[in-house]
């Protein structure tokens, strides 16, 4: 039987996905797993992934879904269904919600994960905390691409397509690297996840994660240090602008 007491909130990353079952009675988390996204297998493996975390979560709760919000990159198109704008690239021009309601037998909501961000701050995190009388909240998230979410008066700002409030894609290097979107320099390629990793290898040759940089740079590694400083330098100019 569907539960309904429970909410089900899926974060799905470019290198994670994450799954938390919270009890809306109590607001405790019942359960939290998260695995690889693998997207590098395509659209159907990442579906299938999907499904493997949300069966694991069943299974460690015993509690049946009756609906799950997921976070995603991107977004969910509102006039054509289909995702657009994500850099996890597989899922782009797909009608996610709807694969997912198929594939796991419940009601389905699929959000951009900025705006879910910035939408939980201003209600629940740090804005509410530090300022509850804010008007406006600006949410930014930095992982396998660059986002961002604005929240006025307690709403969301989605725009007319679906794209309110995203910065990940405003040109910072206007001759810089190739973007999947069509754009030279979008903030999105210099700091990232993925474009901190291709500076470094233009540095230095080598193929590392973002996390085996930072563990180079924590030890004095120059080239190390210089990727995070130019993450940082990039970060105040793009929120000065």
């Amino acid at each position: 039987m569907k539960n309904e007491q429970y909410y089900w909130g899926v974060d799905l990353g470019g290198t994670k996905i994450e799954c938390a079952v919270i009890d809306r009675n109590t607001e405790e988390c019942v359960v939290r797993e998260r695995i690889a996204t693998e997207g590098q297998f395509g659209y159907e493996h990442v579906l299938n992934r999907i499904k493997e975390l949300i069966d694991l979560c069943k299974e460690k709760s015993g509690i049946t879904p009756a609906r799950i919000g997921f976070g995603t990159p991107g977004t969910l198109d509102p006039k054509l269904g289909v995702m657009k704008n994500c850099n996890s690239t597989s899922l782009n021009g797909k009608p996610l919600d709807k694969d997912l309601e198929r594939i796991l037998g419940c009601d389905v909501v699929v959000a951009n994960d900025a705006n879910c961000f910035a939408l939980a701050e201003a209600h629940f995190g740090a804005a509410k905390r530090l300022k509850p009388d804010a008007e406006v909240v600006f949410g930014i998230i930095m992982g396998t691409g660059v986002g961002s979410g604005i929240v006025v008066n307690g709403k969301v700002i989605n725009g007319c397509h679906g794209i309110g409030g995203e910065w990940g894609h405003n040109v910072i290097e206007p001759n810089g690297r190739d973007c999947y979107c069509g754009k030279k320099g979008c903030l999105e390629t210099v700091m990232s996840g993925k474009g901190l990793e291709a500076y470094y290898q233009q540095l230095t040759g080598q193929n590392l994660l973002l996390p085996e940089i930072v563990a180079k740079a924590r030890l004095g590694d120059e080239d190390g240090i210089k990727t995070l400083s130019r993450m940082i330098e990039t970060f105040g100019l793009a929120v000065s602008q």
